[in-house]
């Protein structure tokens, strides 16, 4: 819902900061503020608390997740997992396939060489773009 100037009813511009507001607590520090402002200058901007949060107070995600303080690795343990899963699937597809035992072992060698490379690649660090040998 875009807010109008009420003087001249040109749509009001935002932007999003910290500002202080007056609470039982006394003056509190909110982050993510908006402050509306006419693009013309007219009079009457104000500040916009709806989606604000005290700064003191942490920042949680869907509401009772707390925002870690450092970051967070999830796609290593997602991919190892999937990788992981679809490797024990194979496997067990291999040997329910009505083939020579053989071939079942064979299929399953290569695989678990090919996961294993793969693991042994995924491991090694990158170089940093620009960090290159002279």
């Amino acid at each position: 819902m875009a807010h109008k100037c009420k003087v001249c009813g040109e749509e009001m511009v935002y932007r999003v900061g910290e500002h202080y507001r007056h609470t039982e607590r006394g003056m509190v520090l909110y982050r993510d503020v908006r402050q509306y402002r006419c693009p013309r200058g007219c009079p009457g901007a104000f500040f916009d608390y709806r989606y604000a949060h005290p700064v003191d107070e942490p920042e949680r995600i869907l509401g009772f997740i707390p925002v870690p303080r450092t970051a967070v690795n999830v796609v290593d343990p997602v991919l190892y997992g999937g990788l992981f899963l679809g490797y024990a699937l194979f496997v067990a597809g291999a040997l329910l396939v009505p083939v020579s035992a053989a071939i079942k072992g064979a299929a399953v060698l290569v695989v678990t060489v090919l996961a294993l490379l793969l693991v042994r690649f995924m491991r090694t660090p990158a170089e940093e773009p620009g960090e290159q040998g002279e």
